[in-house]
């Protein structure tokens, strides 16, 4: 290559990678509350992460209108940063129709820096999930759950524990996940089976690839089994909802 080419070549690369240095950071969504909304009603989502207030468009598939009610603040818990956790919190109002069709809507927020990645929001009817009941926090408080539905919870605060009771039967396997971090919960979860007399039976975290977890059990003979779910570094709050499954 000839020298005045060889220059001409590397001042260009050299001002493109000083355009990209100075394009600014996207926003990002990094947790979102609730973990799932009900059809035919009216409701509150909260959403976090990093730039949001500069928000000019929430973007909804499919097509459904959403209003922004409240930008703000939010502050970062010990030790995290705001491309982990977000600083920032967008409150919009979104319309569920009662026919609607979709078991999900897809949130995303567009800012002159650019667009989120769409968050993924469950949707169902009212009576779908069975609620948290506190105080659920140790065996003898423990919240009774059969496991026909999924059981809609949270970690309140640092260090919670809430803890279901589940009626095992001999040879009858049973297996429970917990959906948090995927449906946009910052809850690391930890899920713990005991047994009546509080002996640890089998306990997992991060499994099938992410954050969330699973477990599975067939239980020796019949009597209580108890499910424990706890953050992995012992953190809670508004934003550490998960919903507990009972696998078939």
């Amino acid at each position: 290559m000839k020298p005045r080419l060889w220059l001409a070549v590397a001042a260009l690369a050299t001002t493109a990678q000083a355009a990209d240095e100075k394009k600014p950071e996207p926003p990002l969504v990094t947790a979102v509350t609730p973990l799932r909304l009900v059809a035919g009603e009216t409701q509150t989502v909260r959403l976090r992460g990093v730039k949001l207030k500069d928000v000019t468009e929430i973007r909804c598939t499919p097509t459904l209108t959403a209003t922004v009610k409240e930008k703000k603040d939010a502050s970062l818990p010990a030790g995290l940063e705001a491309k982990e956790v977000g600083d920032q919190e967008l409150v919009i109002e979104v319309t569920i129709p009662a026919d609607w069709a979709a078991k999900t809507l897809s949130v995303a927020v567009v800012t002159p820096t650019g667009t989120t990645g769409p968050r993924e929001i469950a949707i169902g009817a009212k009576d779908a999930e069975a609620g948290e009941k506190e105080p659920n926090n140790g065996f003898r408080e423990a919240q009774l759950w059969d496991g026909t539905k999924p059981l809609a919870a949270k970690i309140d605060n640092d260090k919670d524990v809430d803890v279901f009771r589940l009626e095992g039967r001999a040879g009858k396997s049973l297996a429970v996940s917990v959906v948090a971090a995927k449906a946009g919960s910052l809850l690391d979860p930890v899920l713990t089976f005991f047994d009546a007399d509080g002996r640890t039976l089998t306990t997992a975290d991060d499994t099938d690839g992410g954050r969330d977890a699973r477990v599975s059990l067939t239980p020796k003979a019949d009597g209580p089994i108890f499910v424990a779910v706890n953050d992995a570094h012992d953190r809670g709050g508004s934003w550490h909802a998960y919903r507990l499954e009972m696998q078939p």
